[in-house]
Order: C-alpha cells, then sequence, then structure tokens
C-alpha cells in the first residue's frame, strides 16, 4: 500500500487488513522493545488508541470531553493549514507508541479535505487527501502507519474548503497503541492471556 495515499476500505478485502494490522502490530511491539519500554514481547499490550486518554492536553483533545474522534479546534476559512491536534507523548502519555493508520469521517457534508502529520513542528511526516473517500461514499480509509514514540509531539493540521466550526466533523484516526501492561490495561490481564495460552 503506497505510504503517503489513503485507500478507501471498500477496495481492500478482511484479510487485507488483518494483514496490515497484524504487521502494525508487529513493528510497534519492536519499537516498544527497541525504546526500552519492556523487557519482553509478552510485557507488552497492544490496544485501541483513546483520543482523550492518549492525546489529550491543553492543545490536545479536550481533557474534559469524549473519546469521539471530532476536529478539535475551528477552521475559519479555506486556503491554509490550521494546526488541529498538538500532543506530547510525555508525562502523563508516555510509555507507549503509536501508530496511525486509518481515517474515518462520518460527516454528512464533510469540508476537512487533507490532512498532514507533523513531528511536532520539526517536520511533515505525511499528507493525507481525503475527497477520494468523500466521492465514493466511503467512510472509512487506510493508508501506511505513521509512527510516533515517547517523548514525540504528535501533530496534525487540516486543509478545508470551507469554514468548520469546532467538533463539526466526526473526523478521527484511529490508531494502535503499544505500552506495558498495567498503564491503561491491567496486570491482571496479562495473567488471563498467558493462562489462556492465547500467545
Amino acid at each position: 500500500m503506497p505510504k503517503m495515499k489513503v485507500v478507501p476500505k471498500s477496495e481492500m478485502t478482511p484479510s487485507n487488513i488483518l494483514t496490515f494490522e497484524e504487521k502494525i502490530r508487529t513493528a510497534l511491539v519492536k519499537m516498544a522493545l527497541e525504546k526500552g519500554l519492556a523487557e519482553s514481547e509478552a510485557d507488552l499490550v497492544v490496544r485501541d488508541c483513546l483520543p482523550v486518554v492518549d492525546l489529550g492536553g491543553a492543545a490536545g483533545f479536550a481533557l474534559s470531553g469524549t473519546n469521539a474522534w471530532t476536529n478539535q479546534v475551528a477552521h475559519p476559512a479555506a486556503g491554509a493549514w490550521v494546526q488541529d491536534v498538538s500532543s506530547k507523548l510525555a508525562g502523563a502519555f508516555q510509555n507507549r507508541c503509536i501508530a496511525f493508520y486509518k481515517v474515518i469521517n462520518r460527516t454528512a457534508n464533510p469540508n476537512i479535505i487533507a490532512t498532514r502529520f507533523d513531528l511536532g513542528t520539526v517536520g511533515v511526516l505525511a499528507v493525507l487527501q481525503l475527497e477520494e473517500l468523500y466521492v465514493e461514499q466511503e467512510q472509512v480509509g487506510f493508508f501506511g502507519p505513521i509512527f510516533y514514540t515517547d517523548g514525540e509531539i504528535v501533530r496534525w493540521e487540516h486543509y478545508v474548503d470551507a469554514a468548520v466550526l469546532v467538533n463539526a466533523e466526526q473526523i478521527g484516526f484511529p490508531a494502535m497503541v503499544c505500552e506495558p501492561y498495567g498503564e491503561q490495561i491491567s496486570t491482571d490481564a496479562k495473567k488471563r492471556v498467558s493462562a489462556a495460552r492465547w500467545v
């Protein structure tokens, strides 16, 4: 799958998606081990990203908000990139690696037509053109994974073709999070997985 292109879900088979997601899971575990977040794979868990839990903070998802995916700031006019989220994976949000690989937009008539993922203000990691999804009336699309690890700043910007109010679009980027047991998933879960010989 091309890294910088969004592929509508309708163009992928369930088998394609499972294989793709398993490769991402494997890459996240490898990254976490290389970063020293755990001593072994058995000490790590891969889970869904929760916007407030994983990306909350002053310039991230409102800590008082729900874990629903929406645009976090108003985009007053077309013609410019506007930062929507900027959240450092540190402090209360440390000890984790994140891979973004999917976009969803449940809005009836979306005005956010492109998204740019950045490594803080250092550089652009990916630019995603979203209009093809809307033309095909598809709410879900996949793209080559964008990885962040502890201490890095997850930042994305939106480009709109008309003004968008805060929280007006149900757009989001479901991701996988890899972290040690004991962060969000209890160590008891690790024991149960081991007892069931699931891994």
